[in-house]
């Protein structure tokens, strides 16, 4: 039985995904002032509503903390999800999945935890979310799933 060597991934939150989320937020939100100011013709109900309404939003995204997964991958794509300590307990067990790929700001991993399960879970990794020694390694093996169909 052959031995696959397990590279052990730790992903921490991902300060260019939180800008783009808060730069996003920023414009839907601008977009709607707009269209509330132009429909309420600038009552103030409507200006002070949409400002409680934006500033609650403002904070629930800003303050929202993103799944920051910590795994173990091999060459062969087997992965182990383990807890957030230092123990390195496995949570749950996965397979990278060939539909995986790589865009030059971001790794996408479709991962399948059950063999018979259709369902997939979808992780999004920027680089800056892991040291660049694993984000190499995590794009190799993503190059060698997509290389087994």
């Amino acid at each position: 039985m052959q031995r696959y060597s397990k590279y052990l991934i730790i992903v921490k939150s991902s300060v260019i995904a939180h800008r783009f989320q808060l730069v996003l937020f920023t414009l839907i939100n601008a977009v709607m002032f707009l269209i509330l100011h132009q429909l309420f013709l600038a009552t103030q109900a409507a200006v002070i509503g949409f400002a409680i309404q934006s500033l609650l939003s403002y904070f629930i995204v800003a303050k929202n903390k993103q799944m920051s997964p910590n795994f173990q991958v091999n060459d062969i794509g087997e992965i182990d999800f383990l807890n957030d300590s230092t123990e390195a307990i496995v949570l749950n067990k996965g397979q990278l999945l060939a539909q995986s790929f790589i865009v030059p700001w971001c790794c996408v991993l479709y991962i399948s935890e059950h063999e018979l399960d259709s369902n997939k879970l979808k992780i999004l990794i920027w680089p800056d979310m892991v040291d660049d020694t694993s984000y190499r390694r995590l794009c190799r093996i993503i190059r060698l799933r997509r290389q087994q169909i």
